[in-house]
This record gives C-alpha cells, structure tokens and sequence, in this order.
C-alpha cells in the first residue's frame, strides 16, 4: 500500500460517512460491488477512472478534492510512492504559471497502471475538467468492460497510440490526430487494443452523475 492510495482512501472513505451511506449503499448507487470499495478506501487497491469518477460524483465531491487529499500525505513518507503520485499540489492555482513544465502537473496513477495528469483548467474560473490521460496496452477507462454515461459533453484528442472509443452500440478507431466529440449521456468507453501506450487529452464539463451501463444492455 503506497501512502497516495491510502489518502485517497481516506479521503473517499470520509465522503461517504459524510453522506451517510454504508458501502453497500454506495457501492449500489455507483454500480459497484462492496468488496471493492472497502478495498479502494483501505488503499489496498485503486479503482480505474471511470469507478472513480462515479464514487466522486456520487459524493459530491470533486476531482481537485481527490488531488489535494493525496497531497496531504506525510512528506516523509510520499517517497516510498511511485514517482507519479507524488507531485500534486494542493490547489491548483499555486502552480503559478503561465507555463507548466512536464512533469509538474499532479498526477494519480489507476487500475493498470493508467495514468491521470490534471490539467490547470480551474484557473480559468470554469465547470471544465480537463486531463492527460495514459492508457497502457491492454486497458480502459473501465476495468469490467461497462460502459459509462453522464451529464455534458465531453472532447478526446489523441496524440499518442491509438484508441478504441466504445460509443453505445459503435465502436471508433482513434489514432494519432484524431478528435472524438459527443455528448457523454452516451453510454462511452475508452480502450487501448494497441502494442503501445495511449496518450490522449480530455475534456469536459462538470458532470451531474454517472451511470454504469454494461455491456449488451439496451440503450434508453
């Protein structure tokens, strides 16, 4: 268990008694089973991006809280976390700028090993989440194969590899250059069926909930 994992546990872990939810509770809301939540706020285990963006949501809570509970890590103790874990800050807006260096911006690292780099979207004042995201070969944005949907819309740019864009019934092969634009109450997923890792710049509004919708299941 890295320290990173472990805050980010706690953090989620202190939104749901705030609600007031048991995990059977939460993991039904979300679509989720118990046992991977109690493991996800025990730091045992990380959830992927698109489990977490649900927990988030399903608490009212933001990306930028998920960001600054990892930062609130002892200092001493976020060396032994992998690199990319490490570098968050508590607010987005003390990054400064106007450049952002590589390297700078803070990071979570999910399910096998996809890579979530938050861009510095707040200082602009807007509903906008944006973010890099790293899909190594052989993974999603879900881990069990369901497909996600929620409020707003939602941009894909890739510049690295390529990817597999499942959208409701369809699937779309984006390579390098390629832009998928849509709006997210499609049931959508993200998958990297190639030899090399995926890089790809997302963006979208805020959302209002998310839904889980598997595979085969009627659209409606």
């Amino acid at each position: 268990m890295s320290e990173p994992d472990i805050m980010l546990g706690a953090r989620l872990r202190a939104g749901r008694r705030n609600k007031s939810l048991t995990l059977r509770e939460l993991a039904s809301r979300v679509g989720v089973s118990a046992q991977l939540l109690s493991q996800i706020e025990n730091g045992k285990t990380v959830p992927s991006v698109g489990t977490l963006k649900l927990v988030v949501t399903e608490l009212e809570l933001s990306m930028d809280d998920v960001f600054r509970a990892i930062d609130s890590a002892p200092a001493g103790r976020r060396s032994a976390a992998p690199p990319a874990t490490s570098r968050v800050p508590r607010k987005t807006e003390e990054l400064g700028g106007p450049v952002f260096r590589a390297g700078s911006l803070p990071e979570l690292r999910m399910t096998g090993d996809v890579v979530l780099s938050q861009l510095p979207t707040r200082i602009l004042g807007s509903s906008i989440e944006s973010f890099v995201v790293t899909l190594p070969p052989g993974t999603a944005s879900s881990t069990d194969g369901s497909l996600i949907r929620h409020g707003g819309t939602e941009i894909c740019f890739v510049y690295e590899g390529t990817l597999t864009l499942k959208l409701g019934f369809q699937s779309h092969e984006l390579a390098v250059g390629d832009v998928a634009a849509f709006d997210s109450s499609a049931p959508h997923v993200y998958v990297n069926n190639g030899d090399v890792p995926a890089k790809a710049w997302w963006q979208q509004t805020e959302p209002l909930g998310y839904d889980h919708w598997a595979p085969g299941q009627e659209q409606g």
